[in-house]
């Protein structure tokens, strides 16, 4: 069997913590995101990915 490891890159340019909501840090935000990104491609991957994808995808 052959694969290919393919890899993608995500850049957001987060507000400085003066004009972020109280109490929001920039790491806060950092994971949230990732979170949002994980979910939203699990969710593929239990739909159609596990189809085309020979293990898993990894959002780090």
């Amino acid at each position: 069997m052959s694969a290919t490891l393919i890899r993608w890159s995500v850049a957001a340019t987060i507000n400085d913590s003066d004009h972020l909501p109280e109490d929001t840090s920039v790491d806060e935000v950092t994971v949230e995101i990732e979170e949002v990104l994980a979910d939203a491609l699990d969710a593929w991957y239990k739909r159609r990915g596990h189809q085309l994808l020979a293990c898993e995808p990894v959002v780090a």
